[in-house]
């Protein structure tokens, strides 16, 4: 028969108390789940960082999945991380970053202006700390600001066709490109009679958008320029 009791222990992945049967401690049971198990017998997360590493003369690529802004990202479950390739770099090397601190690239003015390259870098000498505003005068400094031809306005000039006004300092209402309504349509919907129930939820279905969009047309909360 199976024994009625059962003893504790601590998963040393996880941490969580789990309970194991005295058959399962003389077998040497010491995680809670075979998934703990596995990340166990899985190599530090550290020498896995590096292993992928490509380095060139100058730079140390990280050459698997990247950021929207380019920069490289890394997820490990062992390390409990899950950011920027960079930042995992730096916090394996020199240690904790301190809150409201970011990680900054000097290896930048080594590409062309407009080469985005140097982001994946996490070469740990070509790295260090400094405020977003260190950052944003860095940047300037070198050069590799969003100016003249490179600005969006003149590289997506679609984005900002003259739809409305043209001294509107931004993309805002139909002149967005991802924008799905139009004036005549917040008009409508600020106009609605939402008196009887579900009259958000169709006025979403009819325009294309959630609910939550809805609520802040209505509220005044969003296309704060088209007037009623």
């Amino acid at each position: 028969m199976r024994p009625h009791f059962t003893t504790s222990r601590i998963c040393p992945v996880c941490h969580v108390p789990f309970p194991a049967w005295p058959y399962e401690e003389r077998r040497g049971r010491q995680h809670c789940s075979r998934t703990c198990a596995n990340l166990a017998r899985r190599r530090p997360a550290e020498e896995r960082f590096w292993a992928k590493i490509q380095k060139t003369d100058n730079c140390w690529l990280w050459p698997e999945g990247k950021t929207p802004g380019s920069y490289g990202h890394f997820t490990s479950r062992t390390a409990n991380y899950n950011g920027g390739a960079h930042r995992f770099a730096w916090q394996i090397t020199y240690g904790p970053i301190p809150d409201g601190l970011c990680v900054c690239h000097s290896c930048d003015k080594d590409y062309p202006i407009g080469d985005t390259t140097y982001r994946r870098c996490v070469r740990p000498e070509h790295l260090f700390l400094g405020t977003n505003a260190d950052n944003s005068t860095d940047m300037v400094a070198k050069g590799r600001s969003a100016c003249g031809d490179r600005n969006g306005a003149r590289k997506h000039p679609e984005h900002y066709t003259n739809f409305l006004r043209a001294d509107l300092p931004r993309a805002w209402g139909v002149r967005n490109v991802n924008a799905k309504l139009t004036d005549d349509a917040v008009r409508a919907i600020r106009t609605a009679d939402c008196s009887q129930r579900g009259t958000i939820s169709r006025l979403a279905a009819k325009y294309g958008v959630d609910r939550h969009t809805i609520g802040l047309v209505r509220h005044h909360k969003a296309w704060l320029h088209t007037s009623d």
